[in-house]
């Protein structure tokens, strides 16, 4: 059996990863849509660098012949498991009858199968694998591509059908069927209307980022154009592509074009750590103030204003904010604050599915503790948007009691101030934003506004006396005397 060479796994480190995405592989792209033939079927869209922690497994057969080759990636077990059933799976479907013929001396089979791999995305937050599967045994069916995405921070795949639009598969579909038509392919559809689920499923989990921004399309001989032909490479600008895509599926383009990189020696600012207090919310008229969506650039100056006043606050992350911002997240851990999770996307997860809502969490959970050490004590859903059986991250989910509608006063920080400040009660959990400048700035009225009434400002947490638990909702605490008290919402 003839054996192509697949380049070696890298045993150095990595070259320091881009901010924002990922070094250019060099490879030329101009316009949308431009078709590439795949003479030995290999991509020339590969990602410069293979991770140092991607190991390759390997199983081969003389009869039949056939040769496994597949990636595994160190730590990230849920994906190995992905990557090692869905093997399995091909491997069943692709040599039922065979094996059995080639046992006990029986005639060897002719034809060979081989499964191949290289790595098209070595990116901070994702690495995109494209598995190679052809076969010339009896009965093979067409030669076939595969992309499996791995999201670093949380070890696990995301499927090719979470990163598509039901719309955007169609629509990927029928630019590459047109623009293989317009190089003069034979293709098995006349127009779009007759690309079969199979053909459109086909060209969705055979597409891949390139490198530069967009993606790319690997076809193989008989799956839309004539069995036979070479196989292809249908090229895409991320601007014609976006629409395709779901929010994860943009996170994971975005992670793949060129970005600025990370500063030479950047510096955690210097802060002052918050001594802990054993404070007793329920005898202490306690509030907690509470921030999203960040960090963001405005952070390190609330920050500020928290450490001049000996305060704390909690702080829902939102994992697309961390990018650039590390530096925030670990000082926020070091000065004492509370970290949340707010998800990586901050979707609505009562309205995507439950494996996806589980992803949120572990991305966002692993890239905290990532960047900090720790993992998130709390959690707030977006929105505020929980049900029974949604998934929770295992943590307490933290709502609020008090709304200051801080995105809606941003040129009127005062309403901010005012909506803080005035009808406050203990136990209150007060939210806003710190990726708003007006709101970073209203904080030092807010703070002292708050003590001038005689409250003490803690973590959520602290506001709970350490007693939260996991799979459970909090607006407020209500064992404070003139606390407010809010109906549950039974979800």
């Amino acid at each position: 059996m003839s054996r192509r060479p697949r380049a070696a796994v890298a045993s150095a480190a990595i070259a320091a990863l881009l901010l924002s995405g990922c070094a250019s592989n060099g490879t030329s792209r101009e316009a949308a849509a431009q078709v590439t033939a795949l003479a030995d079927g290999r991509t020339p869209f590969a990602a410069a660098a293979e991770p140092a922690d991607v190991l390759g497994q390997r199983h081969e057969s003389d009869s039949p012949d056939y040769t496994l080759r597949f990636p595994e990636v160190r730590g990230a077990e849920a994906f190995n498991r992905k990557i090692s059933d869905f093997v399995s799976e091909l491997r069943r479907q692709r040599l039922p009858e065979s094996e059995s013929s080639g046992a006990g001396g029986k005639k060897p089979v002719p034809g060979e199968y081989e499964l191949d791999w290289q790595v098209t995305q070595n990116c901070r937050s994702h690495v995109s694998f494209l598995l190679h599967d052809r076969s010339t045994l009896p009965g093979a069916g067409p030669e076939a591509y595969y992309t499996k995405v791995l999201d670093r921070d949380a070890g696990t795949e995301i499927p090719a059908a979470e990163l598509f639009t039901k719309a955007g598969q169609r629509e990927l579909a029928t630019h590459v069927l047109e623009a293989l038509q317009r190089k003069g392919y034979r293709t098995s559809a006349h127009d779009a209307a007759h690309l079969s689920s199979v053909q459109v499923e086909a060209i969705t989990t055979g597409t891949t980022v390139d490198g530069h921004g967009g993606l790319v399309t690997h076809l193989g001989s008989g799956i839309v154009n004539a069995r036979g032909d070479d196989s292809v490479a249908v090229s895409f600008t991320g601007d014609q592509a976006r629409d395709w895509l779901t929010a994860a599926g943009r996170e994971w383009l975005n992670d793949s074009a060129p970005g600025p990189q990370l500063k030479a020696g950047q510096k955690i600012p210097e802060h002052v750590t918050r001594d802990r207090n054993d404070v007793d919310c329920a005898e202490t008229k306690c509030v907690a103030l509470t921030y999203d969506d960040g960090p963001g650039e405005d952070t390190p100056q609330l920050l500020d204003a928290l450490a001049a006043e000996g305060v704390p606050a909690t702080f829902f992350v939102k994992g697309t904010s961390i990018a650039g911002n590390e530096a925030t997240l670990k000082r926020i851990a070091e000065e004492g604050h509370e970290i949340g999770s707010h998800t990586w996307n901050h979707p609505q997860l009562t309205k995507i599915s439950r494996s996806a809502a589980e992803r949120e969490h572990a991305r966002i959970n692993g890239a905290i503790e990532k960047v900090t050490g720790e993992k998130p004590t709390v959690f707030r859903p977006p929105y505020g948007a929980f049900a029974k059986g949604v998934p929770d991250g295992g943590l307490p989910s933290i709502i609020w009691s008090l709304d200051t509608n801080d995105w809606q006063n941003k040129k009127a920080p005062e309403k901010t101030v005012k909506a803080a400040t005035t009808d406050v009660r203990p136990g209150d959990i007060i939210l806003m934003h710190d990726i708003h400048k007006p709101s970073v700035e209203a904080s030092p009225q807010i703070i002292a506004k708050l003590k001038a009434q005689g409250f003490t400002l803690v973590t959520v947490s602290e506001l709970f006396g350490g007693e939260l638990k996991p799979g459970q909702s909090y607006y407020s605490d209500e064992r404070m005397e003139g606390s407010r008290h809010i109906p549950r919402w039974a979800g």
